[in-house]
C-alpha cells in the first residue's frame, strides 16, 4: 500500500491548503476592509456634519424654542407613540448614527410618478419646487412609469375590496432604476398600497439604505371613501397639496436619517392614521431642523422666507404666518 495514503490529507495536497488558506485570508481581509471603510466613512460624515452645523453661528437661534413649538403631550389610544416604543433622537445622537448624506455627484431628489395623476388634483410640479425650498437640494419629476412596465403584486383590500400594491416589490422596481445622480428617488401614486399581509394598508414606506421610498395620495382625496374632511378649512385640492406636502417631507426626512419626533410636535411625528397626519404640523422643530441643517447646510432664516411666500401663493395661510415669523427671528438676531 502507497504510504502517501496514511499521510493527513493537507501534506498529500498542499495546493488545495493553500488555496483555502488564501481563500478564508481573502475574505477576512474583504471583512476588515468593509468595517474600516463604512468606520472612516461614518467618522468622515461625523465630521461634515459638526462643521456645517458650527459654520454657521447665526442659526443657533433656529435650534431653540423661541415659544413657537408645543412640547409632545401623552399618546392617546390607538395614536404611533401608543402603539410604537421608540426613543427620542437628540443631534448628537443623529450624528453619531448611521445615514445617507448627499454629495456633489449625488444631490437630487427625484420624485417618479406610478400611472396618471391627470385627474388627481395634485400638481407635482408644485409638489417638486416645494420639497426643493423644504430641503433646499435639487428636486425633479421623472417622467412617469405605466404600472404595466412594472412587476409587483397587487390584491384587492379584503375590507372595502380597492386595489391595492404591494410595496416591498415597488421599492424593488424603483431601485433598479434608480440614477445616479440622486439622493434619493420617491415613487408616487395614487393607488393604495399595503406593505404586507398582517396590515390593512400604509401610506408610503422607504427603504433607507438603498435610497427609494414609496409613497400613495389615494387616502388624501377628502372626497374618497377611504378619506375624510381635513379639519384645515380648505377646499379639496389645498387640502391634498397639503395632505402630500406632510407625508413627502416626512418620509423623505427618513432618508437623512431623521427618526420620529419624540421632542415637539413636528412633522417627523409618525402616524398612525390620516387624523394623525392632519393634526400634525408641516414645519421641522428645532431639534430635527437642526439635523437637515447639518446634512444640507441652508441659511435657516432664508428657507423659512422661502417657504412663506410658496405658502402664501398656495393659500396655507396658517403655515405662511408660522414660517414669516420664523423668518424674522434669524433678521432680528443679525440686527443686533
Amino acid at each position: 500500500m502507497n504510504e502517501e495514503a496514511f499521510l493527513p490529507w493537507y501534506t498529500r495536497r498542499p495546493k488545495l491548503l493553500f488555496g483555502c488558506f488564501l481563500v478564508v485570508f481573502c475574505a477576512v481581509n474583504a471583512w476588515i476592509f468593509y468595517y474600516e471603510y463604512q468606520f472612516v466613512q461614518r467618522e468622515a460624515a461625523e465630521r461634515t456634519a459638526v462643521a456645517v452645523d458650527e459654520a454657521r453661528p447665526e442659526a443657533v437661534s433656529f435650534w431653540e424654542n423661541d415659544g413657537s413649538f408645543t412640547l409632545l403631550g401623552d399618546a392617546k389610544p390607538g395614536e404611533w407613540r401608543a402603539r410604537f416604543a421608540e426613543h427620542k433622537q437628540s443631534f448628537e445622537d443623529w450624528v453619531e448614527g448611521p445615514r445617507q448624506h448627499p454629495s456633489e455627484g449625488r444631490k437630487t431628489i427625484y420624485l417618479q410618478p406610478i400611472g396618471s395623476f391627470e385627474d388627481s388634483g395634485l400638481d407635482l410640479g408644485k409638489l417638486a419646487a416645494f420639497a426643493e425650498m423644504y430641503f433646499r437640494m435639487p428636486v425633479a419629476v421623472r417622467a412617469p412609469i405605466d404600472p404595466a412596465e412594472l412587476e409587483f403584486r397587487r390584491r384587492k383590500n379584503p375590507h372595502f375590496g380597492q386595489e391595492q400594491w404591494l410595496t416591498e416589490d415597488l421599492l424593488s422596481e424603483l431601485y433598479d432604476r434608480l440614477p445616479d445622480d440622486a439622493y434619493a428617488m420617491l415613487g408616487l401614486t395614487m393607488t393604495d398600497l399595503w406593505p404586507g399581509d398582517r396590515w390593512n394598508y400604509v401610506f408610503g414606506q422607504a427603504t433607507f439604505s438603498e435610497r427609494v421610498g414609496v409613497y400613495s395620495f389615494g387616502r388624501y382625496d377628502p372626497t374618497s371613501r377611504l378619506s375624510h374632511a381635513a379639519p384645515y378649512g380648505l377646499d379639496r385640492r389645498k387640502t391634498m397639496m397639503l395632505r402630500a406636502m406632510k407625508i413627502l417631507t416626512h418620509e423623505t426626512g427618513h432618508m437623512f436619517g431623521i427618526r420620529h419626533c419624540l421632542h415637539y410636535e413636528c412633522n417627523m411625528n409618525g402616524t398612525n392614521s390620516l387624523r394623525e397626519l392632519d393634526e400634525q404640523p408641516l414645519h421641522l422643530c428645532p431639534v430635527d431642523l437642526r439635523k437637515l441643517h447639518a446634512a444640507t447646510g441652508f441659511d435657516p432664516a432664508a428657507r423659512y422666507h422661502d417657504l412663506a411666500g410658496f405658502y402664501e401663493r398656495r393659500g396655507l395661510h396658517e403655515q405662511a404666518r408660522f414660517a414669516r415669523r420664523r423668518s424674522r427671528l434669524g433678521q432680528e438676531r443679525s440686527s443686533r
